[in-house]
Order: C-alpha cells, then sequence, then structure tokens
C-alpha cells in the first residue's frame, strides 16, 4: 500500500494595521505515515541541491515539512500554480528569504516540529515570525532555567499548567526572533514576555524591550502555536474554527 499524502491545511487571514488592510495565509502540514519523500518535487532546483546534501533524515524531512508549508502558504497568497518555482533562500543568520518573480514584498516565517511544519506568508511591510512546540513535561527543567522572575509571576495569572506555560513563553520568544531576524544569537532576556493576557480563544505576550509587537499564542492538541506581529495589526478569525481544523488535521 502507497503512503499517504502529508495532510494540509492553509488559510487566509484578513486584517489591518493603523487602517490599512493586510492579508496573510497560514499554512500547516502533518507529514505522520505520509510519503515524504515525494515532497522532493516541490522543491526549487537550488533547495533540492541543498535538501541532497543532507545527511540526516530527522533533518531532510523537517527541511521538507517548512518548506512544503511555506511554499503552500506563498503560492496561495500570490496566486503561483507550481510550487516549484518559488525558492526561499536562506539569509545571512538562516532566516527564510523568498526569492520569486511573482511574490515582490512577501516574506515568509516557517516552523517545525516533530513531523509537523507550519509557516505564514506575509507583506514584508508587516514583519512576523511563527513558532510551533510540543507540550513536553520532561522539557520543563530546561524551559524553567530560561524563565525571568517577571515571567514567572505573569505565568501565575494564567490558567495553564506548568509545561504549557513555559511552552508558551519560548514560542512567544523563538517567534520573535524570527521577526527581529537573529534567532538565538541574542541572550534570551533581550526577548522577555512583560505580559500574558488570557482571551477567550488565545493568549497575548507582550514583549519587555519591544513594546511595538505581539504575540498571538494558542494550544491546540499538544501543540504550542505562536504567531509574533506589529502590536497594531489586527485580524478577523474565526479562532474557534481555525483550531477545530488544525485539530482535525493532527488527529490524523
Amino acid at each position: 500500500m502507497n503512503a499517504a499524502p502529508p495532510a494540509t491545511l492553509t488559510t487566509r487571514f484578513l486584517g489591518q494595521c493603523d487602517s490599512s488592510p493586510l492579508s496573510v495565509h497560514l499554512s500547516l502540514c502533518d507529514l505522520t505515515g505520509a510519503d515524504w519523500l515525494n515532497l522532493r518535487r516541490h522543491l526549487h532546483p537550488v533547495e533540492r541541491s541543498y535538501f541532497d546534501g543532507l545527511k540526516s533524515e530527522r533533518r531532510r524531512q523537517s527541511y521538507l515539512a517548512g518548506r512544503f508549508a511555506a511554499k503552500q502558504a506563498l503560492a496561495a497568497a500570490g496566486g503561483l500554480p507550481t510550487l516549484a518555482e518559488i525558492l526561499i533562500g536562506s539569509g545571512v543568520f538562516w532566516q527564510p528569504v523568498v526569492e520569486c518573480e511573482g511574490l515582490k514584498n512577501m516574506q515568509v516565517s516557517i516552523s517545525h516540529c516533530d513531523d509537523v511544519g507550519i509557516a505564514i506568508a506575509f507583506p514584508e511591510r508587516y514583519p512576523m515570525g511563527i513558532d510551533i512546540e510540543s507540550i513536553n513535561p520532561e522539557k520543563c527543567d530546561v524551559l524553567q532555567a530560561q524563565v525571568t522572575a517577571g515571567e514567572r509571576e505573569q505565568l501565575h495569572l494564567v490558567a495553564l499548567s506548568e509545561e504549557e506555560g513555559l511552552t508558551v513563553l519560548w514560542t512567544a520568544k523563538e517567534a520573535l526572533s524570527k521577526v527581529l531576524r537573529t534567532g538565538f544569537t541574542v541572550a534570551l532576556e533581550a526577548l522577555e514576555v512583560s505580559k500574558v493576557m488570557e482571551g477567550p480563544e488565545y493568549l497575548s505576550c507582550h514583549y519587555k524591550l519591544f513594546p511595538l509587537y505581539r504575540c498571538i499564542t494558542f494550544i491546540v492538541s499538544s501543540y504550542v502555536i505562536a504567531v509574533a506581529l506589529p502590536k497594531n495589526v489586527d485580524f478577523t478569525v474565526d479562532w474557534a474554527d481555525l483550531k477545530l481544523s488544525i485539530r482535525v488535521l493532527l488527529s490524523g
């Protein structure tokens, strides 16, 4: 029996920033049980050359998951029919850089965890970053060591388990590091979360040293998904429906 194609979800967010309309696309794919090597055909020749040089099967799989999700989001944003014509190169800090004639002024942020890849495509004038992490109690000691006293106080104000709260903080920081295009080359204290606000559908995280940004963070199944974005960006999204769609996809 042939392996199934990857489960995918691509959705469009409509919103505005300071009265200016904007549109972004989020895409997620789950390679669990899928014929993931078949996704190689969607790579640009430059990406294919890089992929073929990867030795670790785990790294090859995560690369395909992330690139496939990113290309799905970008293709939806630009109306491009062929994923292989989209080149997602790497910047000096290994941040993704979109190089495609039909996608001017568009950029993408990519994350992956386990067999899941996720990406958000956005107009470059509204910088965004995305992260996905699994909620794992075994990671608590490591994550706890990265939390400031102020962040610990914030976690006491929200109805989250220890592992959920620590993962929320970590994903918020990693998402911001992608906006800044530094990754974790900066001290984690520079990415400190100053406030965690609990809403009906998601948590809103705010940053101590970067007050012009906030992070939308939500929990689906055993994952935390975080999107860092300019604080004045507001989306019109049915978050409950989105989380249900993601939950169904991840459940197989």
